[in-house]
């Protein structure tokens, strides 16, 4: 009798309260959508998917992963800042369409701070800085030595002007008053093959497409492009232990929701992630591919983030002159 008493109050309560509210309190009732920017296999798709497979059991909801590739995130960054705002089309945000971008481009069609809400910071991935086996160079300062009786004659790889890459090597020639020369690539595999040939001097890639040329010795490290060394190398030293203060960066990437989704989803999905980054199998994973999970990076938090990262760019593609229309 009293489950029964219980139950019809629960339902009266229901009938009272606005359908939004009454939508809230169940969420998530039906699958999820996480949108990504990454092709089909990509390194932004597994992630995606890795992530997804785990917040799942913790929602008690299936995520599923929608890949809308293009622009360099932009294309699925236009498609959820004009989604619907109930949590249930999530983006997996990163560092291009919220961090450099509004500083590359004279007009987005999207504000990365007013059309969206941020959820929770992910990952973030540095780069490594790497040479041939027979360069001379053995550390960043004897390459910084050279570049600066040399202007111009040491080159170095982009996977496109405005790209991760470039920017951090424009961050390293501003800060130590060199001039190197960009040579842009398309992809990865291309850069690696032309700097074993000796066709470029040093290349700046990610973990996963250099770690094991470097455990093999057939690429040196000369430097880690994050604020703190990896996990799996740890001998070697980040740009700013080796006098360069600020200069740092590493690709992120997170989930944001657009902007005017209620709160209550918003938090429970702050929490929920938050949890899944606890996980080991996302530990193990963030490790395996070099990265650094963005544990406690949520919410007003992780707009703050945003704002620090959008500004910090913005002062590198300004003093550079780069712009990509």
């Amino acid at each position: 009798m009293t489950r029964r008493f219980g139950w019809l109050g629960a339902a009266v309560l229901a009938m009272l309260l606005p359908a939004p509210a009454v939508a809230q309190q169940d969420y998530p009732n039906r699958p999820i959508t996480w949108v990504s920017g990454g092709m089909p296999g990509s390194v932004t798709d597994i992630g995606s998917r890795t992530y997804a497979k785990v917040l799942a059991e913790k929602l008690g909801q299936q995520l599923v992963v929608e890949n809308k590739p293009g622009a360099g995130g932009i294309v699925s960054t236009e498609y959820v800042a004009n989604a619907k705002a109930d949590g249930y089309i999530l983006l997996n945000g990163t560092s291009g369409p919220f961090g450099s971008f509004p500083s590359l481009y004279k007009k987005l069609s999207y504000d990365p701070l007013k059309d969206f809400t941020p959820v929770h910071g992910l990952s973030e991935s540095p780069m490594i800085m790497v040479v041939r086996p027979e360069s001379p160079f053995k550390t960043l300062a004897e390459m910084i030595d050279f570049a600066k009786k040399n202007p111009t004659k040491l080159t170095y790889s982009t996977t496109g002007l405005g790209s991760g890459s470039h920017l951090l090597m424009e961050m390293l020639q501003q800060a130590s008053g060199t001039k190197f020369t960009v040579v842009p690539y398309k992809g990865s595999a291309q850069q690696i093959t032309d700097l074993l040939a000796g066709v470029i001097d040093v290349v700046l890639d990610y973990s996963v497409v250099v770690t094991a040329q470097i455990q093999g010795g057939k690429l040196r490290p000369l430097a880690v492009t994050g604020n703190t060394r990896l996990k799996h190398l740890p001998d070697v030293k980040t740009i700013e232990e080796q006098g360069y203060p600020g200069v740092w960066l590493t690709a992120w990437s997170s989930v944001l929701v657009a902007s005017g989704t209620p709160q209550p989803v918003v938090d429970k999905l702050a929490d929920d992630f938050a949890d899944m980054l606890q996980d080991p199998r996302i530990q193990k994973y963030a490790d395996d591919n070099g990265a650094k999970l963005m544990v406690g990076i949520k919410k007003e938090k992780f707009r703050d983030f945003i704002v620090q990262d959008q500004a910090k760019l913005k002062a590198v593609i300004d003093k550079a002159n780069i712009k990509l229309d």
